[in-house]
């Protein structure tokens, strides 16, 4: 009997269903032949994995994981990763191609494929060097087909790597690479066949076929569906009929179900196998024949005793120069001669696909009879050494933002890298150059350094609200910073220590009480330096707006600087003042969780703290401006409050989230935020320094909520806030991108 598998993405898990109801009554299987998601269950089958195995495996996580393409965070050092920018679009280059189409470097696929690629040879290559590449000596002789689609041909694969074949024939253009076989690109077996039994009759000529079908050619596009309308022009019709009218047809069509829907695995494997039961009786009418689950079992142990634990005795590396294979392979942490379990070896792959440095091909791995063990090889290249951003903010307040990027990077026994950015905006503009190297040791670390002007209008049109009750009024804020970093890992992979060296002139310009047009600011001048140790941890799954992981700074800064001061037309209580020492040292702590209370519902809090010895400047609000902040919102960094800043202070907040998909894009996030200062700054009147003891008087809240949409480009978010520093301090802002503020 020839069993023939069609493809269906996450529907070809029914396949699974039919394998287990087959044994469960004996029907032998002699001969297996898949596409695409049929050869992915067909060619694990034909590895000696039994149906209940699979049946488990599937109901997992794993496959999910693997097809989303998103490295999981223990593959990836927090400390390297760059500061979120409001990028929406990037272009990569690669300098020194003279043809713009070769310089420019397009995405070819949606799915990163480094998780994939290593969990098929971890489950399937043992079983091809077990059956000496010879797919008729698996535990099941087997076909599967991928599609040549340059000269718009089948290719059957008979023998080889069957890691690579199942690989192939899985490829769904657009959405995994393609498969490199002799330069020749090949593609999903179904663009050309999606049930090939032809490639068992070709071979085998099996008495009886049983197919299982859980797909359909596309129907007629409309002239809207881009989509449709590409894949009809890629695929060629299959006819899903076997040749005899004695052959048994197992079929459903899943209307309910999406190619990449992995999550209702328990549903479609129990179709299948319930379609299978219900075909049974014409089934052993068909075949005579019975194999026993004793003889099942055996023969299953047989094979598999023949498999050889994927251990890598060597490990290659083709495509990069000398001092980037060195580079690579300092990495990777291997010596000559040494054994490298594939789970050690997947670690640090993944580290390193996950710097995105690199690209990487499929990896061939290759089998050593003699010694048992097997050799890995890496095809690598750098990633596009030049990329352009752009992006920015659109808002129904000032807080538009255009934001453009450029970065070069390059890769010897260090990765460099070296950019430039600038954004134009109503609150804030500002232009930074930067660059930073890559140092991969026994312990990995980092340096960057970088210089950078902004300037921030503090009477931007986002503080109206809060100004309209004040009778003193912020203007503008510009810095001067030459900044200095060194960061490194500690114990757990996301967690990060930073050390920052800042050199730095601002000049802040304000109104001490009001003013008219004729009235001059008061201008403040800090000339400083600081030197910062932070510890950060940081799980949470977006830049803004965040409703998963974990986010956590532990920090330590002292600053020194020279005050100048001139006091403006509207200043009536404080003089000018030049060269005066103003030294302070300040500790920060600050932690934010989300908990899933549910499949709609999440939960998460805000703990905050800090304690200082900052002094007091020439009048109350030029103390403010250096002050530390509580600012746990976007719209909260955007206006300067003195409120919410004090010497010292405690903070506490609560976020109830409800989710409106299953993918965490599109929610409702509500927020209530305490301020608990120990001294603080009420208008323009001095100090008022009470005891802990009568803090709870001076409490200030925020609260609100934002209704965000997370698109592949930036979130939109339509948010309502509330500061309590006025009566009537409300807020309605309309977003889409992301802002970037000072730090």
């Amino acid at each position: 009997m020839g069993l023939v598998l069609s493809g269906g993405g996450a529907r070809g898990l029914y396949h699974v269903g039919i394998l287990k109801a087959l044994e469960e009554n004996s029907i032998p299987i002699d001969y297996i032949a898949g596409a695409s998601m049929g050869a992915i269950v067909g060619g694990m089958y034909a590895s000696g994995y039994s149906p209940d195995y699979m049946w488990e495996f599937f109901k997992t996580d794993s496959v999910s994981t693997w097809l989303s393409g998103k490295l999981p965070e223990e593959f990836s050092y927090f400390f390297k990763k760059y500061a979120p920018t409001p990028e929406m679009v990037s272009i990569d280059l690669n300098a020194g191609k003279e043809d713009i189409t070769k310089a420019l470097q397009l995405p070819t696929n949606l799915v990163s494929p480094y998780l994939l690629d290593l969990a098929f040879h971890r489950m399937i290559t043992p079983a091809s060097s077990a059956a000496a590449d010879n797919f008729d000596n698996l535990m099941v002789p087997f076909r599967c087909v991928a599609s040549d689609v340059f000269n718009k041909k089948l290719v059957v694969f008979k023998d080889g790597n069957l890691t690579f074949a199942i690989r192939a024939s899985m490829s769904i253009p657009l959405v995994f690479k393609p498969m490199i076989m002799d330069t020749t690109l090949l593609y999903d077996g179904g663009v050309y066949n999606n049930f090939p039994w032809q490639s068992l009759d070709a071979y085998f000529q099996p008495d009886v076929y049983i197919g299982g079908v859980c797909a359909r050619n596309y129907e007629n596009p409309s002239h809207d569906n881009l989509v449709g309308q590409l894949s009809v022009m890629i695929t060629q019709h299959t006819d899903y009929q076997l040749p005899r009218d004695t052959d048994v047809e197992i079929k459903h069509i899943f209307k309910d179900v999406t190619t990449l829907e992995y999550t209702k695995a328990e549903y479609i494997m129990q179709r299948g196998y319930d379609d299978a039961m219900a075909a049974m009786p014409q089934i052993k009418e068909r075949i005579k024949r019975r194999v026993s689950p004793e003889e099942i079992v055996a023969k299953r142990a047989a094979f598999n005793a023949k498999k050889c634990e994927l251990i890598y005795e060597g490990v290659q590396i083709m495509g990069l120069d000398p001092a980037q294979t060195h580079f690579v392979m300092r990495q990777l942490g291997i010596r000559d001669s040494q054994l490298i379990s594939e789970a050690y070896f997947r670690e640090k792959y993944l580290k390193i696909m996950a710097t995105g440095i690199f690209t990487s091909e499929f990896p061939e791995v290759q089998f050593n009879p003699k010694s048992g063990f097997y050799r890995i090889i890496l095809r690598m290249a750098t990633q596009s050494d030049m990329k352009f951003s752009i992006g920015g903010n659109l808002s129904s307040t000032s807080l538009n933002q255009l934001y453009a990027g450029f970065r070069y990077r390059t890769v010897g026994r260090t990765a460099s890298s070296y950019g430039v950015e600038a954004a134009l905006g109503d609150y804030l503009s500002f232009v930074a150059l930067n660059g930073r190297h890559d140092f991969y040791t026994r312990f990995p670390f980092y340096i960057s350094y970088g210089a950078g002007v902004d300037v921030v209008d503090n009477d931007a049109k986002n503080a109206r609200m809060y100004y309209s009750s004040k009778d003193w009024r912020a203007q503008q804020s510009i810095r001067y910073l030459v900044r200095g970093s060194f960061a490194a890992n500690v114990s757990d992979n996301q967690t990060a220590f930073r050390a920052h060296l800042n050199l730095g002139k601002t000049r802040h310009k304000y109104f001490n009480s009001y003013y008219i047009s004729t009235d001059t600011p008061t201008r403040l001048d800090f000339l400083y330096g600081s030197l910062t140790a932070e510890l950060q941890k940081k799980t949470t799954n977006y830049a803004i707006y965040p409703i998963s992981g974990v986010s956590q700074t532990i920090s330590a800064k002292f600053t020194s600087g020279i005050e100048g001061y001139r006091a403006g037309s509207t200043q009536t209580f404080a003089s000018n003042l030049d060269g005066k020492n103003r030294s302070w040292w300040e500790v920060n702590f600050q932690r934010e969780q989300y908990l899933t209370l549910g499949r709609l519902v999440n939960l998460g809090y805000h703990i905050e703290g800090a304690a200082s010895n900052h002094p007091k400047f020439s009048d109350p609000i030029a103390t403010a401006f250096s002050q530390p902040t509580f600012a746990p919102t976007p719209l909260s960094k955007s206006i300067f409050m003195p409120e919410y800043r004090s010497n010292s202070y405690i903070a506490m907040g609560i976020m109830p989230i409800l989710k409106f998909d299953a993918k965490n894009n599109f929610y409702l996030k509500a927020y209530l935020y305490g301020f608990l200062p120990e001294e603080f700054l009420v208008e323009n009147r001095d100090f008022i320094a009470p005891t802990f003891e009568r803090l709870a008087g001076y409490a200030k809240f925020i609260y609100g909520g934002s209704l965000v949409y997370q698109t592949p480009i930036g979130p939109a978010s339509l948010t309502v806030t509330r500061f309590t520093t006025a009566p009537s301090n409300w807020n309605l802002v309309v977003n889409f991108g992301m802002m970037l503020f000072n730090k």
